[in-house]
């Protein structure tokens, strides 16, 4: 399975990137910076996009819409640092299977991944 990791901050995208690769049938993780979103090239398949969020819930939402069209991922899972209800609409609106905060523990980091996989 191929994940694509958009994420701006290196320690948390090392750390979300550690825990996907512990995820039973993942074979690669690619990353990016949600900068490098308009200027990468759609390569191969992505079952599962992982996009975190930063402190700008319109640019976020923009960048994520891109990104679900270009890279068409079967799931989508979405990390942020503050709720943001006009956010998380946008993020349904784009097939966002799941939306996790970035603060929660390393378990729940872990499970929310696999979960968004499993489901039919």
């Amino acid at each position: 399975m191929n994940v694509l990791l958009i994420e701006d901050q290196p320690v948390f995208q090392a750390a979300v990137r550690r825990v996907l690769e512990t995820i039973q049938g993942v074979n690669n993780v690619s990353l990016m910076t949600p900068d490098n979103v308009a200027e990468q090239a759609s390569s191969g398949t992505v079952e599962l996009l992982v996009f975190g969020c930063t402190s700008r819930s319109d640019t976020d939402l923009r960048l994520l819409s891109d990104a679900v069209r270009k890279f068409m991922p079967y799931r989508s899972l979405v990390f942020y640092d503050t709720p943001d209800p006009s956010f998380i609409y946008g993020a349904v609106l784009s097939g966002v299977s799941g939306y996790v905060p970035k603060s929660a523990t390393p378990m729940a980091v872990c499970a929310r991944p696999n979960s968004t996989l499993t489901r039919k």
